[in-house]
């Protein structure tokens, strides 16, 4: 019984025992010797927006806005979630002043998702310079989803 009771304590101690889950970022001060954890609680350093397209078997088409804080240069990502490999997404992003960015090296405003030349795609990032702070609209349109799909879109500080 002593060494049952001894094992289960054991086993106790064990499961007791704090272990550090998270860590944070240390920086020192150069001011002082101590050191200080620092948080980015900047607002401006990411945006996320999305929307549900139902399943189809037509064409439909729908616009979101997403504003970013972030101004000159900045990272946007495009992305789609469909369980099915089956959707296929064009999509197109106008500034603030309601005119439409172009994208990557191509120099064309469109955005191709899904069911591509190149195979399945379900991610397209690209970096955007020279454009302001404000409200962004994304143009999904037209989008085929014949079991539903949803579009994504990040605009993050790079």
């Amino acid at each position: 019984m002593k060494k049952f009771f001894a094992l289960f304590m054991v086993l106790v101690l064990c499961m007791s025992t704090a272990v550090p889950a998270f860590a944070a970022e240390v920086s020192e001060d150069s001011s002082t010797s101590e050191s200080s954890v620092v948080y980015d609680t900047r607002a401006d350093r990411g945006s996320y927006e999305s929307t549900w397209f139902d399943g189809s078997g037509s064409l439909q088409g729908r616009e979101f806005t997403i504003y970013t804080g972030i101004s000159g240069r900045f990272g946007l990502t495009f992305g789609i979630e469909d369980s099915t490999r089956t959707a296929d997404v064009k999509i197109m992003l106008r500034n603030p002043s309601g005119n439409y960015i172009f994208l990557g090296s191509s120099g064309s405003p469109l955005c191709l998702l899904g069911t591509t030349s190149s195979g399945w795609k379900t991610e397209q990032a690209y970096v955007i310079t020279g454009q302001p702070a404000g409200t962004y609209t994304v143009n999904a349109n037209p989008v085929f989803a014949p079991n539903g799909v949803r579009v994504m879109c990040w605009i993050y500080d790079v």
